[in-house]
């Protein structure tokens, strides 16, 4: 192995080389990552995929669902309505209360590899894995509005009466 045929003997008696050859080519095979990675759609625990919720004192936690994902590995991911990433949760639900009033998307990302996308990272402007990646074909639009406050609990109209006290 690693002699040049045509240089050598071949052998310590009689031989002879055909005189023609077959060329065999070989090549990398390239990886599609389509057959690898689907990031399926998302929705909400009840199938919806919009909610509006409350910033009060009250836990506004929410239940994520994907479907039709496929690869390795599978996140959620929380963005702003720029699709700044706001951050990457553990599991499939999370507390919104905290974030303040605005809107917040949640992303399913298929991948391979490694996650690399972290959180202030804009979801079109980079790599997402090291290796392939696929986003939801949908998003889950979250709603965050301001509460309401009761003016009963905030003020206090007292009363009112003339000088002579009638």
């Amino acid at each position: 192995a690693g002699d040049n045929a045509g240089e050598v003997d071949l052998s310590d008696d009689c031989f002879d080389l055909s005189d023609n050859f077959i060329t065999v080519t070989r090549e990398e095979a390239v990886i599609d990552c389509e057959d690898l990675v689907n990031g399926g759609t998302v929705a909400l625990e009840d199938g919806s995929t919009e909610a509006t919720i409350t910033i009060d004192d009250e836990a506004d936690i929410l239940t994520f669902t994907s479907d039709g994902a496929m690869g390795d590995n599978f996140t959620y991911i929380i963005t702003d309505s720029d699709n700044n990433v706001l951050g990457i949760p553990d599991g499939n639900m999370q507390d919104f209360n905290g974030a303040g009033v605005g809107v917040c998307k949640v992303w399913g990302l298929s991948y391979t590899g490694d996650l690399v996308v972290m959180p202030n990272d804009n979801l079109n402007s980079l790599d997402l894995s090291s290796d392939c990646y696929d986003l939801s074909d949908n998003v889950i639009t979250i709603i965050r509005e301001a509460a309401e406050e009761d003016c009963k609990d905030i003020v206090e109209g007292g009363t009112v009466a003339l000088e002579d006290g009638s």
